[in-house]
């Protein structure tokens, strides 16, 4: 569900699942996703902000919950931002669990160019901190307290 206008938008999301995967003993009955979000887009500033949750009933995932807010700038062709966000897992891992507990949180800086009506150029540098002994996201210790993760992208717009 979304509704709007040009200033301010709000938007909600839900889904229930039941999965089931054989071959790794991952089941979970009556599991749901949700999300609510929004926007506040004022000349030239904007502000967009979403809050998630993933819960699981299941031994062999974690449930999780985690929030992002992003604060930019749209001049002209350019459209710089900054966005903060927070992960983690909200429950206790098991013998079962297939998963391990992840909390993270991360800072970054990004600048998009429109080039022209269909390409947009993308720059982005975070710094991610995993927390409380985890690994955060990433599939193994990454051996420090803090990671800079740089990325570039050229997107074609239809």
């Amino acid at each position: 569900v979304s509704m709007g206008n040009d200033k301010f938008n709000l938007r909600g999301a839900y889904a229930r699942m039941d999965l089931n995967h054989t071959d790794s003993a991952v089941a979970s009955k009556n599991s749901a996703l949700w999300s609510v979000g929004a926007k506040i887009s004022t000349s030239p500033v904007f502000f967009i902000a979403e809050y998630a949750r993933r819960k699981l009933n299941s031994q062999a995932l974690l449930s999780m919950k985690g929030f992002y807010v992003t604060a930019g700038l749209r001049l002209d062709k350019w459209m710089p931002a900054l966005t903060f966000a927070n992960v983690k897992t909200t429950n206790t891992p098991t013998a079962l669990t297939k998963e391990s507990p992840e909390k993270q949180t991360s800072y970054t800086l990004s600048c998009d160019y429109y080039i022209n009506s269909n390409m947009l150029a993308k720059l982005n540098a975070s710094l991610v901190r995993p927390q409380d002994g985890t690994d955060g996201f990433f599939t193994a210790d990454p051996g420090k307290k803090s990671v800079y993760v740089f990325g570039a992208e050229l997107d074609a717009i239809f």
